[in-house]
């Protein structure tokens, strides 16, 4: 993001001082304290005009009279776009993101879902989030159809993105372990690499072209593509899974005990929360709204950093950390950056 107005280095300087001061110490900046830096051979009145250019310029206000300097959101902002240097992941938090997004460590999206969030949540001591608004429609890699009584069966549907899917299959006659067995090799040998549409929409032309010829496996094998198709345009590809909330009552002196509940009560909001990683895919690279740019009351002190990716059949997605405003930018906008990179990865199954 590029800003209209960009700051001289002097004034830049003690922006960025002033507010990582204020990342560590919630308490407004006096200009002594910065004046005092080594980095800095100005006066404290020097830097009181410098501050004071900056609050009329919208990066600082001051709480009242007698007190120091702290950030608006547009100081955040600006820090976190121009000023915050990306800090460089350590060997430890990069294997924490791999293992979190290896093919080994998730059997379905929601385990990718959660293994991430509770990775991001625990490296940044915010709230980490990962949605897909959809997940496509991905080749089917393989489907194994497994009994569960007499007449019902589970089709268990993994495709080439890595995302596994769970149907009902119910036979209007009995079905047998060895039958299901025999369809599973069936739709394995014959449609592994097409979509469910695609599987479906080559059967209905076979039956079409030589109805009286269609065997019965390829028959049921039509019912049961138009039965997983229509299950998974029930089901949607929207999912998100948000972890470690508690870490933003931490932040409680800045919006009471039944602002905190709120705040939590809005991260349980999916549909909410969806709409937040809609926005996100919508750019490309590192995402950042502040306070009222999140567009819910109960977030006017929280921050969110996210990072969108996208994946193979028109998968796409985010990974996100929402904290206070005064979270560490420059690690959450490494974290966001390298785990949109891992799952991207995954997905494609280039790594």
């Amino acid at each position: 993001m590029n800003h209209e107005k960009t700051l001289d280095e002097r004034s830049a300087k003690v922006l960025r001082n002033i507010i990582e001061r204020f990342i560590r110490d919630p308490e407004p900046v006096g200009a002594k304290s910065i004046a005092a830096l080594t980095e800095f051979n100005l006066s404290p009145a020097t830097i009181r005009n410098v501050m004071a250019e900056l609050e009329n310029q919208g990066y600082l206000f001051q709480p009242h009279t007698s007190a120091g300097r702290a950030p608006t959101d547009e100081g955040y902002r600006y820090y976190a776009h121009e000023l915050a240097m990306p800090a460089r992941l350590s060997a430890g938090h990069k294997r924490e993101i791999e293992d979190a997004t290896a093919d080994a460590g998730w059997t379905q999206a929601a385990d990718l879902l959660a293994g991430v969030t509770k990775t991001l949540a625990r490296l940044s001591e915010q709230a980490g989030m990962m949605g897909f608004v959809s997940l496509g429609e991905a080749p089917v890699r393989r489907i194994q159809f497994v009994p569960v009584n007499r007449e019902v069966a589970v089709a268990v549907v993994v495709k080439v993105n890595g995302t596994v899917s769970r149907h009902v299959i119910r036979g209007r006659e009995p079905l047998p372990a060895a039958e299901l067995e025999r369809m599973s090799n069936y739709f394995n040998e014959r449609f592994s690499s097409l979509t469910l549409t695609q599987i479906r929409r080559l059967l209905s032309r076979e039956l079409r072209e030589d109805e009286e010829r269609i065997n019965r496996a390829a028959a049921w094998a039509l019912s049961v593509a138009r039965s997983l198709e229509e299950q998974e345009r029930q089901r949607g590809g929207e999912a998100i899974h948000l972890d470690g909330a508690a870490n933003l009552l931490s932040g409680e002196e800045d919006t009471g005990l039944e602002g905190a509940r709120a705040l939590i009560g809005a991260l349980e909001e999916k549909r909410r929360m969806l709409d937040l990683i809609e926005e996100v895919i919508k750019g490309q690279g590192v995402r950042l709204a502040i306070g009222s740019e999140l567009e819910m009351k109960e977030f006017s002190a929280c921050a969110m950093v996210a990072h969108p990716f996208s994946g193979a059949g028109g998968v796409s997605g985010a990974v996100g950390i929402i904290g206070r405003k005064r979270m560490d930018y420059a690690l959450a906008i490494s974290l966001v950056t390298y785990t949109a990179g891992m799952v991207r990865a995954r997905l494609a199954g280039t790594v």
